[in-house]
């Protein structure tokens, strides 16, 4: 008698929707994100198998069905999404009630057949074994392309000479810390009055009061977060980082190390300065390696809170439905426990209670926290957390439509405001140096993503070195030069329009074209 081979196709295939999510995701989170799903996937499956092969008494038609059940369960919010973001499907009929139904219909039908079929399942489980093999290819790939690259490209910047060298002695004695907030999506002033209707000068004129000098014509470099960061952490324009990193034989998706180990981390390291940072949820902008990162420390095994990759991970699968009805039914109890952004919230609120504690280090600490207010998923506003479902459950945790959108956008920016004000009155009072501190927009809000926040408390003299439109990429060059003996001198404040153009955007606003 031929020995029956063990079916393995529905644990490749419960292993594959992970995976495959893992690879599309890889440059955006650590591969440690996957251990906590793939197990729970992987045991489930395995009860399932092993409880249908006892109801059955077959495990060749036991794995057909549970592979069935694993390709609809996993299918479902993938369908639902597309029918829910796609204009061509009737909004009447994107709903659970006639998704479920069709779902239903397929699971009883594939049932009937694998129970009722008179074939060779040996057969069939083979062939599915070697499709499942296949479709773990296409991820494995990409997993493994990025995890073979990435030490090169760490490599490679970890051992980035400074460009200019600093003289240590003209910052020793009273060495500053030095404060570079981030605060994703912080648009300009004028921007948000035209966008939103929020008038934003009250905030900004407190920050006055306390003693920052304000960009009111300021634009990011560049319109996304990896393209602005890689810019002013590094002091360069991005088509010369990226020069940098192809002369070394580097990758584009490599150019992002230069954000984790860049210029001006090295130089705040030879200066001897602690480099302090804050767990962003985000791979390419941890700086994990710091002499203090302050993280949740939450393990992959943790249970107190779904990750944003396990959310996504569910919301692509049947779990959704059962996610959407406890949302429905319970939004106006949400607290921070059991909101559906829990997770963030959390992330948020550890980074501003810790933040303001960096002050009370006896070292000189170059900080960088990168807060992700008023960047989506729209949670917070000044009265407390935002439970209304439109708000945060558009496509990538976005709003509903353009009214949840401005609404969102200006209570986040409230929320941002009284949090910030708080947090540097804080540190002023508590620092025995007069700190520097620069809060800065990565890039805007809208249509026009280049108009920035962009505010910097710069002791001395300092202060009357910046300029209405003063762009990021100077924002170190100009502290380095008038704190730390640099030469870096200022380049031009241009917009481009991409990461690989070299068109500059023109700027919008004609009081700030003059």
């Amino acid at each position: 008698m031929k020995k029956k081979r063990f079916p393995l196709h529905p644990f490749l295939f419960a292993i594959f929707p992970v995976l495959a999510l893992l690879g599309h995701n890889i440059s955006e989170v650590t591969i440690d994100v996957i251990l906590r799903p793939a197990i729970i996937v992987l045991t489930v499956t395995l009860i399932l198998f092993l409880l249908s092969t006892l109801v059955l008494r077959d495990a060749q038609k036991a794995s057909l069905v549970i592979t069935l059940f694993l390709v609809l369960f996993f299918t479902y919010g993938q369908v639902y999404n597309f029918m829910r973001e796609n204009p061509v499907v009737p909004a009447s009929l994107a709903r659970h009630r006639y998704l479920l139904v069709l779902y239903a219909g397929l699971f009883i039908l594939g049932l009937v057949a694998i129970l009722r079929g008179k074939r060779n399942y040996q057969k069939i489980n083979q062939a599915l074994n070697l499709v499942g093999m296949l479709l773990l290819i296409f991820p494995v790939y990409q997993i493994a392309r990025y995890e073979i690259a990435k030490p090169a490209g760490q490599a490679m910047a970890e051992s980035w000479v400074p460009q200019v060298s600093l003289s240590v002695a003209s910052a020793q004695g009273s060495r500053p810390d030095v404060y570079y907030i981030i605060l994703d999506g912080y648009s300009r002033a004028d921007v948000i009055q035209e966008q939103v209707g929020y008038d934003n000068t009250p905030f900004l004129n407190q920050l006055r009061d306390l003693g920052f000098v304000i960009g009111d014509c300021s634009r990011s470099n560049y319109g996304s977060t990896h393209s602005s960061l890689t810019s002013s952490l590094n002091m360069e324009e991005l088509s010369t980082v990226v020069q940098w990193a192809a002369n070394e034989g580097l990758s584009g998706d490599q150019v992002w190390d230069f954000i984790i180990h860049s210029q001006v981390r090295k130089q705040f390291e030879n200066l001897g300065y602690k480099i302090v940072a804050f767990d962003t949820g985000y791979a390419w902008l941890d700086l994990t390696d710091a002499d203090l990162f302050l993280s949740l420390k939450t393990t992959p095994l943790g249970v107190q809170w779904i990750t944003p990759f396990e959310k996504m991970l569910l919301d692509s699968s049947l779990a959704s439905v059962y996610m959407d009805w406890r949302s429905q039914t319970f939004q106006n109890q949400f607290s921070e426990s059991n909101h559906p952004e829990s997770y963030f919230i959390n992330k948020e609120e550890f980074k501003l209670t810790e933040l303001p504690k960096i002050a009370d280090i006896g070292d000189p600490t170059f900080t960088y926290a990168h807060i992700l207010i008023p960047h989506v998923p729209y949670v917070f506003s000044p009265e407390g957390l935002l439970t209304d479902l439109g708000f945060f459950t558009g496509k990538y945790r976005s709003p509903i439509n353009e009214k949840f959108s401005r609404e969102g956008y200006i209570d986040e920016i409230g929320y941002a405001n009284l949090q910030i004000i708080s947090i540097v009155n804080y540190i002023l009072k508590h620092s025995s140096t007069p700190p520097i501190i620069v809060l800065q927009g990565d890039h805007g809000f809208g249509p026009d993503r280049f108009p920035i926040l962009n505010a910097y408390y710069l002791p001395g003299e300092g202060s009357q070195m910046v300029y209405p439109t003063i762009s990021p990429v100077n924002t170190f060059r100009l502290i380095f030069d008038t704190y730390f003996g640099g030469s870096y001198d200022l380049l031009p404040d241009i917009s481009y329009a991409g990461e690989k153009s070299d068109q500059p955007v023109p700027e919008m606003n004609q009081y700030c074209q003059q």
